[in-house]
C-alpha cells in the first residue's frame, strides 16, 4: 500500500469517526466509533443472517445397506461423491440426488477422492495404498494409477499451484506434480513404480531438524491460497500450516484434545475453523497462531465444519445429526437443525451455488437456505424512499422496518439493516456527510443509524403520530420533522446521545401547525423558508429560525400531497390530490405569495393523474430549470419552467453568510393557542391574523408558461420517492410496486435495484466513473501529503531567539564557559540560576509582557549596547 493510498484511507476512517464532522476528533467520538462497532457486530445487518435454513424438497430415495462414510461436493461438475462404507464404490449424485455415475474397485475400500478440474480427472485413493485417476471425459474410466508410500487418509487438489497433496496414515503429508503422472499410463493397479525419481517425483514433506511434524496419522487436508499454505488436522490434536513451496512448518495451532477430522477456512475474515472428536469447533486466526473463540453448544462429536464462501457462517455438524449455524461475527449460534429421526452423521458438506447443506448417514439429507419470496423485486414490502449516497457510491431505499444498501457500481445488494423499528418506517433521510441515516416511523419515532454497520446512534424526540417527512439542514445540523399530529420539530442532530440529557434537542417547535394532518413538507436553505402542506388544502409558510408563519396559502382545493422549493430562486411548487400543480411566489420577491400559474397532470384528455413526487434540476449553464414529477399511475413526467423565470426576470438567491443567523434559536409556536414563546420569555402573538391567498385568485401567468417535453411508464403503481443524482446525471425513482429504478433524464432505463443474487446486476447500466471518483479521492490525499510534508520541513527549522526587550538576546549574555569560576557566585548571588531565568524571559513571545520574578537580573538598552544588571546586594540570597 502506498502513502497516498494509506492516507486515503485515514482520511476515510476519520470521516467516520467524526460524527459531527467538525474537523476534529474528540475522545468522545472515538468511544462511541468503537461502541458502535461492537454494536454493529450485535446487530443483524446480513441478509445471510436474516433468513434461516429449512428441509429441503429434495429428497433421497436410494435404498442402502451400508452407511455413507464421506461426502464430498465437486463444485466445477456439479455433483456429489459418496464413498460407501465397506465397499468399493464411488457414486455421483446430481444436486437432486439422482445417480449419475458409479465409480468401482473390485480390491479395496475408497476412503478419499478429490476433483482435478485442470486434467478433467477424479482422483481416489484407496485402502490398498493406490491413488487412481478415473477420466471424466472417458466414461470415468481408469486412466492412471501408482502405489503410495502408505494409506492416504485424505487428498486435496490446490487450484492455485497445480499439486496433489495426499494426508498419510503414518502422518506424514505428501506432494505430487500431476503433470508428470499423466505422462505415466500405467493401468494395472497392483504395479508399483520402482523408481520415484521416473515415476512420479513426488517428494515428502520430510521433519527436518528442529522442526516437528504430526505424531498421529493426518485426517483433513485443506488449501489456504492467501497464505500459499496446506493446512492438515491430525489425530494427534494440533493443526499445521505448511508451506507450499518448500514443506517447511509455518505454525502449530494447538486447543484440541483430541483428533482434528475437518477444516474450514473463511476468506474474508481470515479464520480456520476446526472441527473433530471435540464437542468444540475451534476458530484460529492463523496468522497469528492464536485460538479465537470456542464455538460451544454440541454434545456430540463433531464430524465437519463448512464456511460457505461470501456468508458470514460457520456450519458445524456431529454424529447425533444436529447442524448448527454460526454467525462468525459474533460467534453466536443463529440456528440449529435437527433430524427428524435419530440417524448417525458421518460427513456434510455444503454446496455455494444451491445454497444447500446435505448430511451423509445412512441417507442422505438437504437443507436449503431461505429463498427470498420475491427475488426479482427490490424488496418484499412497498419502497417508502430511495435516496442516492454521492460520498459513498450507493444506494439506501426504505421499506416496511428494514433499510438495505447496494452498490452503485453493480447493483447488487450489500448490506441490509433489519429489524430497526417497532412499526413500519413511514421516512428517511441521510446527513449532509451522508454517513449516517436518519428513520421516521408509523408511531412517531425517530431514529439515527450508522450508514456503514447499522449501528443504533441515538433517537430524536418523538412525534405522538406516523412521521411523514424528514429533512436535513445541511451545514446547520438540524433536522426538521413533521407528523399527521400536525406539528413541525427542529432537532439538533449534533447533539450526542451521552449530552442529551444536559442540552434540548428539539430547537424549535410549532403545535397545531394545521388544523388536520401534515402530509408534506420541505425546506430552502437559500430563502430560510418552511414549507408545510396539509389534508386541510392549506400551505403554511414558516420562517426557518423563527418558526414566524410567513403566510398561509389556500389556493388548492384537495389534500396537499407533496411540495418543493424551486430553488435557488424564490418559488415554491404544490400538488394536490386532484392532480393540480401551483407554483408561488415567495420572498424575497416583491410580489411574495402570490400564485404564479397553475396547470394539471392529464393522462388522458379527460383523466387527470395525482402527482406524489417531485424532483428538480437548475441548469446554470443554458439558464433552463426542470420539473420532474412522479404520479399515482407510476409515470414521470418532465416539465419546463424556464419560461416562468424569463417572464418574472427570477435572478438565483445566494446563500450569504449572516453574523446575526442564529439557527439554534429555541421557539415555541402554538398556533392554535396563539402563543409564541422564544426562549425562557413567553409571549401572545396572534399568529392567526396572517393575509391568506384567496381560493380563487389571479393568476401572474397563464399555464402555457409550463411545457411538458417527456413522459414515460417508469412503474406499475403510485411513485413514492423521486430523486435527482447530479453525478452521473440521472433520476432515482421508488413506487409501490416494490421496485427501485435508475433513468436517464430521457427516460432510458440505467437498471433496476433486485435482491435476489440470481437478478444481481442483471442489465444494470448506472453509468458511474469509478475512475473519476477514485482519482478525486486521491487529489485530495496529495492535499493532505503536501500539507503534512510542510509541516515537517516547518519543523526542522531552527527556532528564532525573539528579542523582545530592545537588542537584547542570549548570544549577548554571558554563559557559563564565558564566566570564572569565582564569578558564578558573588555575595550569595547565584549567577547560573539568574541565567536560566534570563533564558526562559527572551524565549518568551514578543507581545507576552514579562513578569519578573524577585531576584530576577535585569536588562537595559541604550544607545550603547546592552547592559547585564545583577540584583542589588543586600536581597534575600538564592540558595
Amino acid at each position: 500500500m502506498d502513502d497516498r493510498q494509506l492516507v486515503l484511507n485515514l482520511m476515510d476512517l476519520f470521516a467516520h469517526i467524526d460524527v459531527d464532522g467538525d474537523g476534529n476528533l474528540e475522545w468522545d467520538e472515538f468511544t462511541t466509533y468503537i461502541v458502535e462497532q461492537g454494536m454493529a457486530r450485535e446487530d443483524g445487518i446480513d441478509s445471510h443472517q436474516i433468513r434461516k435454513y429449512l428441509p429441503s424438497t429434495v429428497e433421497d430415495t436410494a435404498i442402502r445397506l451400508s452407511v455413507i462414510d464421506k461426502i464430498q461436493y465437486f463444485e466445477e461438475l456439479d455433483k456429489l461423491a459418496a464413498i460407501d462404507q465397506n465397499a468399493g464404490v464411488v457414486k455421483l449424485y446430481s444436486p437432486e440426488f439422482q445417480l449419475y455415475k458409479e465409480i468401482s474397485h473390485p480390491d479395496a475400500q475408497f476412503i478419499s477422492t478429490a476433483h482435478l478440474s485442470k486434467y478433467h480427472m477424479i482422483a481416489a485413493a484407496s485402502t490398498d495404498q493406490h491413488l487412481n485417476f478415473y477420466d471424466v471425459n472417458n466414461g470415468f474410466k481408469i486412466a492412471r494409477s501408482f502405489r503410495t508410500p502408505c494409506t492416504m487418509i485424505d487428498i486435496c487438489y490446490s487450484q492455485k499451484t497445480g499439486i496433489l497433496f495426499g494426508a498419510g496414515f503414518n502422518g506424514t503429508v505428501y506432494c505430487w506434480d500431476p503433470e508428470l503422472i499423466m505422462e505415466h499410463a500405467v493401468l494395472d493397479e497392483s504395479a508399483p513404480f520402482e523408481e520415484e525419481s521416473k515415476s512420479t517425483r513426488w517428494k515428502q514433506f520430510e521433519k527436518k531438524k528442529g522442526m516437528i511434524g504430526h505424531t498421529d496419522m493426518v485426517l483433513s487436508l485443506l488449501e489456504i491460497p492467501t497464505l500459499d499454505s496446506i493446512a492438515s488436522g491430525s489425530v494427534d490434536a494440533t493443526i499445521r500450516l505448511w508451506d507450499i513451496k518448500t514443506g517447511t512448518t509455518r505454525k502449530e495451532l494447538t486447543g484440541h484434545v483430541q483428533g482434528v477430522r475437518s477444516l474450514a477456512y473463511c476468506t474474508d475474515y481470515r479464520f480456520l475453523v476446526s472441527a473433530g472428536f471435540d464437542y468444540d469447533a475451534l476458530v484460529f486466526n492463523p496468522y497469528v497462531e492464536k485460538l479465537n473463540f470456542r464455538l460451544h453448544g454440541h454434545n456430540a462429536p463433531l464430524v465437519s465444519v463448512q464456511c460457505p464462501p461470501g456468508t458470514t457462517q460457520i456450519i458445524t455438524a456431529d454424529v447425533q445429526g444436529f447442524v448448527k449455524i454460526w454467525d462468525i461475527r459474533t460467534f453466536a449460534c443463529m440456528q440449529t437443525l435437527s433430524q427428524q429421526e435419530s440417524h448417525q452423521v458421518k460427513s456434510m458438506v455444503f454446496m455455494p451455488p444451491h445454497r444447500r447443506i446435505v448430511t451423509a448417514g445412512y441417507e442422505l439429507i438437504a437443507y436449503d437456505y431461505e429463498k427470498q419470496t420475491s427475488p426479482e423485486f427490490t424488496d418484499d414490502a412497498p419502497i417508502v424512499s430511495a435516496i442516492y449516497n454521492h460520498t459513498l457510491s450507493s444506494f439506501i431505499t426504505c421499506s416496511g422496518n428494514s433499510v438495505k444498501i447496494w452498490s452503485a457500481k453493480s447493483g447488487q445488494l450489500a448490506r441490509v439493516y433489519t429489524n430497526l423499528s417497532e412499526t413500519e418506517l413511514t421516512a428517511l433521510c441521510l446527513d449532509d456527510r451522508e454517513r449516517k441515516f436518519i428513520v421516521g416511523d408509523h408511531s412517531g419515532k425517530i431514529l439515527v443509524y450508522d450508514y456503514h454497520n447499522g449501528a443504533f446512534m441515538k433517537d430524536l424526540t418523538s412525534h405522538s403520530a406516523e412521521v411523514t417527512s424528514l429533512v436535513y439542514c445541511e451545514g446547520d445540523k438540524l433536522v426538521l420533522s413533521s407528523s399527521w399530529d400536525s406539528t413541525l420539530f427542529v432537532h439538533d442532530e449534533k447533539v450526542r446521545p451521552d449530552k442529551m440529557s444536559e442540552k434540548r434537542i428539539v430547537l424549535r417547535q410549532v403545535l397545531n401547525a394545521h388544523s388536520l394532518d401534515i402530509t408534506c413538507m420541505a425546506y430552502s436553505r437559500p430563502l430560510s423558508l418552511i414549507a408545510s402542506g396539509s389534508s386541510d388544502f392549506v400551505l403554511q409558510i414558516w420562517d426557518y429560525e423563527r418558526c414566524k408563519l410567513e403566510f398561509s396559502l389556500t389556493g388548492h382545493c384537495a389534500e396537499i400531497i407533496c411540495c418543493t422549493f424551486l430553488d435557488p430562486f424564490p418559488l415554491l411548487c404544490s400538488a394536490d390530490y386532484s392532480g393540480a400543480i401551483c407554483i408561488w411566489l415567495v420572498r424575497p420577491h416583491p410580489s411574495a405569495y402570490r400564485l404564479v400559474t397553475s396547470f394539471k397532470s392529464m393522462l388522458t384528455v379527460e383523466q387527470v393523474t395525482s402527482i406524489t413526487s417531485m424532483a428538480t434540476r437548475y441548469d446554470d449553464v443554458l439558464n433552463r430549470y426542470y420539473l420532474f414529477t412522479g404520479d399515482d399511475r407510476g409515470e414521470i413526467r418532465t416539465w419546463d419552467l424556464t419560461r416562468i423565470l424569463q417572464e418574472l426576470r427570477l435572478e438565483p438567491i445566494q446563500v450569504k453568510a449572516n453574523k446575526y443567523r442564529s439557527v439554534r434559536r429555541i421557539v415555541t409556536v402554538d398556533l392554535k393557542q396563539g402563543s409564541f414563546e422564544d426562549g425562557d420569555a413567553s409571549i401572545q402573538s396572534n399568529h392567526r391574523r396572517v393575509k391568506h391567498a384567496q381560493p380563487v385568485q389571479s393568476e401572474l401567468l397563464p399555464n402555457s408558461v409550463v411545457r411538458q417535453i417527456a413522459s414515460w411508464k417508469a412503474h406499475t403503481d403510485t411513485i413514492r420517492s423521486l430523486q435527482l443524482i447530479t453525478e452521473p446525471l440521472s433520476l432515482l425513482s421508488a413506487s409501490n410496486d416494490r421496485y427501485a429504478k435508475v433513468w436517464s433524464l430521457d427516460g432510458e432505463p440505467f437498471g433496476t435495484l433486485r435482491q435476489g443474487s440470481e437478478f444481481a446486476g442483471s442489465s444494470w447500466t448506472f453509468p458511474l466513473d469509478v475512475e473519476l471518483q477514485r482519482e478525486t479521492k486521491l487529489n485530495a490525499a496529495d492535499k493532505c501529503l503536501s500539507t503534512v510534508k510542510k509541516m515537517e520541513v516547518e519543523a526542522l527549522k531552527p527556532v528564532k531567539t525573539p528579542r523582545s526587550m530592545g537588542t537584547a538576546n542570549l548570544q549577548s549574555f554571558p554563559t557559563v564557559e564565558t564566566l570564572k569560576p569565582e564569578e558564578l557566585v558573588d555575595d550569595g548571588y547565584n549567577v547560573l540560576q539568574d541565567l536560566a531565568d534570563l533564558e526562559r524571559m527572551l524565549r518568551r513571545k514578543e507581545d507576552t509582557p514579562v513578569t519578573s520574578k524577585r531576584n530576577a537580573p535585569k536588562v537595559t538598552s541604550s544607545g550603547y549596547g546592552t547592559t547585564y544588571v545583577p540584583p542589588s546586594k543586600g536581597r534575600t540570597p538564592r540558595r
